[in-house]
Order: structure tokens, then sequence, then C-alpha cells
């Protein structure tokens, strides 16, 4: 197993390249045919990006809703994220 981002035991939510990088609580992963790989953060509630050249981002909340379950705003305007992501 390879650790493409993040390091295990530092939890966060940093976009950043690498190790750089923070995760709350990974859970589930899609991948792209280009290696592109998405990830839900079941801590943040966000759906994290991370390209071949393993910089992460965080793709900016959505207003719509998840199987039944209303996405919710945390913080300022734009905060939003999903209730407890899984996959």
């Amino acid at each position: 197993m390879t650790t493409l981002a993040g390091q295990a035991g530092a939890y966060g939510t940093m976009d950043g390249t690498g190790s750089a990088a923070q995760f709350g609580r990974p859970y589930g992963v899609a991948a792209q045919t280009d290696g592109t790989l998405y990830v839900t953060d079941f801590q943040s509630g966000r759906v994290r990006v991370i390209t071949p050249q393993a910089v992460v981002s965080t793709l900016p909340p959505v207003v719509s809703h998840l199987r039944g379950w209303p996405w919710h705003r945390r913080g300022s305007a734009g905060g939003g994220g999903l209730g407890q992501p899984l996959d």
C-alpha cells in the first residue's frame, strides 16, 4: 500500500500536495481513468480530489440532496458540506 496524500495520524481539512494535505476521516474512493481520485471525507463532510501528481483540493459544496438527507451549511456562506458522506 502506498500513501498518495496526507499522513497517518495527521487529521484536518488542509488542501495541499502529498503529505502536506490532511484528511479528517477518508472513507469512499472513486477513480477516473486519468488517475484522478475522489475521496469522501466523513469527518469534514466534503469530497476531496487527488490528482495523479498528489495535489489535493476540496470540491465546492453543492445545494442538493443525497439519498434523501439534506446537505447542510457549516459556518459562513458557501461553507456547506455533506452530512457525513460515505460513498
